[in-house]
């Protein structure tokens, strides 16, 4: 939706934001990115976000919970 802060809406930065290459922006904050942690990636975590920091890649944690290949 076009102007809404918490719903990424265009294309081209969704894939950004799904490959890890996505530079947060100055209007996206404040903004966090949830992440695999812990052993075996068992734990979700949550960090914030700066302006002009890339978010991560996502990272597959063989033995994970959430590794749904």
């Amino acid at each position: 939706m076009p102007g809404n802060g918490k719903v990424m809406w265009q294309v081209p930065d969704v894939w950004l934001m799904e490959v890890g290459n996505y530079s947060v922006r100055v209007e996206d904050l404040p903004a966090y990115e949830i992440y695999q942690c812990g052993d075996k990636g068992r734990q979700l975590c949550l960090r914030s976000l700066a302006a002009g920091e890339k978010n991560s890649p996502a990272v597959a944690i063989q033995g994970s919970p959430f590794d749904v290949r």
